[in-house]
């Protein structure tokens, strides 16, 4: 989208939307927004979190990840 965000937009296996809005914050630090489906899925939002949280933390500079 542009050099401070971006936005992912896939579907799941049952053809629900997901949307990743990726956002600079502060410093070093970026706001992820993740979306599943018109409505929202917090679980499936949650597990999609902590798949890219779990992923950033195999990766080499790694720091921290709340």
């Amino acid at each position: 989208k542009d050099a401070l965000g971006a936005e992912i937009v896939t579907y799941d296996a049952q053809d629900k939307k997901i949307t990743i809005r990726l956002k600079s914050a502060a410093e070093g630090t970026t706001k992820i927004l993740i979306r599943v489906g018109v409505f929202g899925s917090e679980t499936k939002s949650r597990l999609i979190y902590q798949t890219i949280r779990d992923n950033l933390k195999k990766q080499p500079g790694y720091t921290r990840v709340p």
